[in-house]
């Protein structure tokens, strides 16, 4: 996991576009990259409080972020379970179905 963190440091977001309001930190990728909640935590509580339409990100359940149970990719108000137990697999799970939905 601290490896696929490790990546919005090394290669930072760029800004988009004319209306964009500037650069990205790259604590602000991790946060619209991966959501950690709690074991315990209602997925279907966390879906209903999304305010906004975004991308699409992993949502992570576990007791820690160094232990993590389970990952969720999470697209429009949906929580698609990974089959994947590794954060690389999650990864790839979230990558794939970026492209797959076309988001």
């Amino acid at each position: 996991m601290s490896a696929n963190l490790l990546l919005p440091h090394l290669l930072p977001p760029s800004a988009q576009g004319r209306n964009w309001p500037g650069k990205m930190s790259a604590s602000q990728a991790v946060d619209q990259l991966i959501r950690f909640q709690k074991v315990g935590t209602s997925v279907q509580q966390h879906l209903d409080s999304i305010t906004q339409s975004s991308q699409p990100y992993l949502l992570a359940l576990g007791s820690t972020k160094s232990s993590i149970h389970s990952y969720f990719v999470v697209i429009d108000k949906h929580a698609l379970p990974c089959k994947a137990t590794g954060s690389v697999g999650a990864f790839d799970e979230l990558f794939k179905a970026h492209f797959a939905f076309g988001t």
